[in-house]
């Protein structure tokens, strides 16, 4: 579309004409959108990260219990050692309750040894997530350069007269 006449007065920078622009705005359009696509395909760690932090919740409360558990065992414990000290219980009694007390030690220490491993996993979660959206999301500037050279040639598209004058001959 050449919109110059013969004889017309143009002045400097004004817009004379135009090439379609269809196709090309077809592309960055489809340009744009790839790059508005690549926040959709980033992962998102936090629903896994919350349930293993419910997971830790629990973790802690059991191990709560478990001490509480603990010191009413000692406490017990203390009452058959001095109840065998004074031969009114018999030493099975307090070997038994020996036998919970360490039980019990061993327990809380595996409970924390799970709640190690279930910072760990959110750790791991977490970096797994973050490598992955460093992949995803390396592709946008590769993207948003192409958006910007098909602008560039958008631009193009429009044919400025470059100094003030008067057409003289429309080809």
């Amino acid at each position: 579309n050449l919109t110059a006449e013969e004889g017309s007065t143009i002045t400097k920078d004004s817009v004379v004409g135009s090439i379609d622009p269809s196709s090309i705005k077809l592309q960055k359009d489809q340009a744009t959108s790839s790059v508005d696509a690549l926040s959709q395909k980033t992962n998102d760690a936090s629903p896994q990260v919350s349930i293993l932090q419910s997971q830790m919740q629990l973790q802690n409360k059991q191990i709560a219990v478990q001490e509480e558990q603990l010191k009413t065992l000692l406490k017990e414990q203390q009452r058959f050692k001095n109840l065998v000290a004074a031969d009114a219980s018999p030493v099975k009694q307090l070997d038994d309750i020996n036998g919970q007390v360490n039980i019990l030690r061993e327990q809380i220490i595996a409970s924390r040894s799970q709640l190690a491993v279930l910072k760990s996993q959110v750790n791991a979660q977490r970096q797994v997530v973050a490598i992955q959206n460093r992949g995803i999301l390396s592709e946008k500037s590769p993207m948003e350069k192409k958006v910007e050279q098909i602008q560039d040639q958008l631009n193009k598209t429009k044919i400025v007269n470059p100094v003030t004058g008067t057409v003289l001959i429309k080809y």
